[in-house]
This record gives C-alpha cells, structure tokens and sequence, in this order.
C-alpha cells in the first residue's frame, strides 16, 4: 500500500480535531449546563476547552484516548522538523529551538489531557499555560521557516501569516479574557475565552495542516 508522507504527517491533526469536534458537540448537546458554570456564577454560551474535554464522561475518555494516541507520532514529526532544518543548513541552536518548542507543546498538552481541571487544577493549569505559549512560539518559528522556504517543499509559502496572527492574538485574548472573568466576574467574558482557545488549537493544527499541503509528493510503502 503506497501512502502519501504528507498525509501520515496530517493523521495527528485529523485526530486531535475530531476529539475536539466530539467532545465540543457532546458538552453542548448534553453537558451544556455543567460545563458553562464557573464559579463567579454568570451566564456563559461556550464552555471552555478544560471543561468540554476534561471533566465529564465520556469526553474525558476520548479526548484522552484520540490526544494520548496522536501524541508519538506528533513526536516523529518534531525529530522529522530537526532534520529537514539541519538538511537546510540551520544551526544546530535554532533547530533545536524548533523541536524544544514543538515537544513542549505536546508535553503541555499531554499534562492538561491527563489531569483534568478538576482533578489536578494546578497540574492541568501548568500544562496549559505550557501549551499555549510554546504552542504560540512553534507556529511562529513554522511560518517563519514557511516564508525562508526551509521546507521539504524548499519554496517560500506566505500562507502562514494569517494563522500566526490568529494564533498571538488569540494567546493573548485567552490571557485578558481569563483574568478579567476571575477578577470583575463580568457575564459572557468566559464564553470570549473559550472561543480564543478554540482559536488558538485550531490555528495551530490549521497551519501545521497548511505546512504539510505544501509538502512535495513523497510516498511510503507499507506492506
């Protein structure tokens, strides 16, 4: 069976997304009451990320299991990323700025998928606070190298900027919007920080998607 090297690549995405896609739909179709509580008691329209797929059943279970099954591949990839950048003659300092940023992501994300909010809180809040801002700095340092055309496709691609844009404006949104509901406890505020979280995954995978699209046409065997 012949299998395209881009679409490998892309599996991780497609699997983190319908996990999110699952447990979103879930949440609001049948939790929508519990995971739109906080404790400041206001009204809110969207749960958090935390919330829609950590702390009820069976979201919990398969984001666990879709997120904690994506995770080595996305691993290969950061050691695949190393590679490429040193085949393209980058310091060893900045390739390994490259796979630090992405493995610290995926440990954040790892963290934050094993202790949910209201399990471990401050365990699940480190590993958020570790995935949004690596996460941030990987899709920064990826569009960078998307633009220089220090890709497999060796050809500068500009498609990165929006979601870079995206991707920083929604980090700091999450951050404003999150300390503004815990400090004046504002109806709707929390529903803005879930929808900046939802942002800033999606304009993640989304540009990892894009990278990946570029990607020439190398294929794998598998027998």
């Amino acid at each position: 069976m012949i299998i395209k090297l881009a679409t490998i690549f892309k599996t991780p995405g497609y699997m983190i997304s319908l996990a999110a896609l699952l447990c979103y739909s879930w949440s609001i179709l049948h939790d929508f009451d519990e995971t739109v509580a906080t404790e400041c008691e206001v009204p809110n329209l969207l749960p958090s990320f935390s919330a829609a797929t950590g702390d009820f059943l069976p979201q919990r279970y398969v984001w666990r299991l879709l997120t904690g099954a994506a995770t080595p591949a996305i691993l290969a990839i950061a050691c695949f990323t190393y590679r490429v950048l040193l085949l393209h003659s980058f310091s060893v300092i900045t390739s390994l700025l490259a796979i630090v940023s992405k493995v610290l992501w995926v440990t954040g994300l790892f963290l934050l998928t094993l202790c949910g909010s209201t399990e471990l809180f401050e365990v699940h809040a480190i590993g958020f606070s570790v995935y949004s801002i690596s996460a941030t700095l990987d899709v920064v340092l990826l569009s960078q190298r998307m633009l220089s055309g220090a890709t497999l496709a060796a050809t500068p691609d500009k498609r990165g900027i929006p979601y870079v844009a995206v991707c920083v404006i929604s980090l700091l949104g999450a951050i404003l919007t999150y300390l503004i509901h815990n400090t004046y406890c504002i109806p709707g505020v929390y529903t803005l920080f879930g929808f900046f979280e939802i942002l800033l995954i999606g304009s993640n995978i989304c540009l990892h998607m894009c990278y990946f699209n570029g990607m020439p046409d190398v294929t794998v065997c598998v027998e």
